[in-house]
């Protein structure tokens, strides 16, 4: 697919590094706790996932950092990419269909467990991130245009926001049906998705401390939707909602109902995923204003 002039490849986030090996890379970062979860995932994952992964080919210290592991590489742009730079709005649009309908076979796919109840797990997730990353807010160099954000949308503080979002995630749990609880990747957003030669390659998945790769299918589902209605991948590369629109929102909703999901719930979590954006995106004040902005339009959308 032809992209537009000026097109740009998504760059490993600070703190992270891929160094080029030929055919395969040698994944690093700061934080060796990441990289450990992402190891812990790939030994763990199941069979029946094999083949959405690139291959996992060891532990690595040659890498900028010592901890490291080493993975095939996957040569085609990853799906952001498309997202953002494709020229033909034709291709595009059968491009994003095919992807959509190999994450329904994903989904399908991968090992499913039941739920003792209704998203408690991930509301519990969703509390202790906010106590870790909300604080850090008030560190950034433009905490005083974000503050004056949130005032015009009526709340006094972030954490007030964060309170507002976890208790409408849960009053949207409590009309839901249960769900299954799904082995996760952790991170399901566009440029973490690479489609080459018609197949489905998923990378950098979050993993998982406590080493129980579960979670509720809701918190996947939103990092798409941050993608497709969110415009994450927009913000991501240019800093920038020109150009962006909504996007394949009734494929993704035949896609969220086929697993009985909630759509109102899936942007509910999109905006808490937003707004703990924030802290990690520092260096970039503009980013962190469009962030806030989006999680303020999601939480918008989930009441509507």
């Amino acid at each position: 697919m032809k992209l537009k002039s000026g097109y740009r490849k998504t760059m490993p986030r600070d703190g992270n590094d891929l160094l080029d090996c030929g055919d395969y890379y040698i994944k690093s970062s700061i934080s060796e706790q990441k990289i450990l979860s992402e190891i812990e995932f790939y030994q763990q994952l199941p069979q029946s996932m094999n083949a959405y992964f690139p291959s996992f080919l060891g532990v690595s210290n040659k890498g900028r950092w010592t901890t490291g592991y080493k993975i095939k590489k996957i040569k085609d742009y990853d799906a952001s990419v498309y997202f953002v730079y494709a020229e033909d709005d034709s291709e595009k649009s059968d491009y994003f269909k095919r992807l959509i309908h190999l994450l329904e076979k994903f989904f399908i796919d991968i090992p499913k467990k039941a739920a003792i109840a209704k998203n408690i797990a991930l509301i519990d997730f969703i509390k202790i991130r906010d106590l870790e990353r909300i604080p850090r807010i008030s560190n950034l160099s433009n905490v005083t245009a974000l503050n004056e954000i949130i005032s015009l949308h009526n709340f006094s503080h972030f954490f007030e926001f964060a309170q507002a979002i976890q208790l409408q995630m849960q009053k949207l749990s409590n009309h839901s049906d249960a769900e299954d609880l799904f082995f996760g990747h952790g991170d399901l957003c566009l440029s973490n998705i690479i489609l080459e030669d018609g197949k489905l390659f998923l990378i950098d998945p979050r993993g998982n401390k406590d080493k129980d790769h579960f979670m509720s299918p809701y918190y996947d589902f939103a990092k798409l939707s941050q993608c497709f209605f969110g415009g994450y991948d927009f913000i991501n590369h240019a800093e920038t909602l020109e150009g962006f629109k909504p996007a394949y929102k009734s494929e993704f909703t035949n896609l969220a109902q086929q697993f009985n999901l909630n759509l109102k719930l899936i942007r509910c979590v999109e905006a808490s995923h937003f707004l703990t954006m924030l802290p990690l995106h520092a260096e970039a004040p503009k980013k962190c204003l469009l962030f806030l902005k989006q999680a303020l339009r999601a939480f918008e959308s989930s009441h509507d």
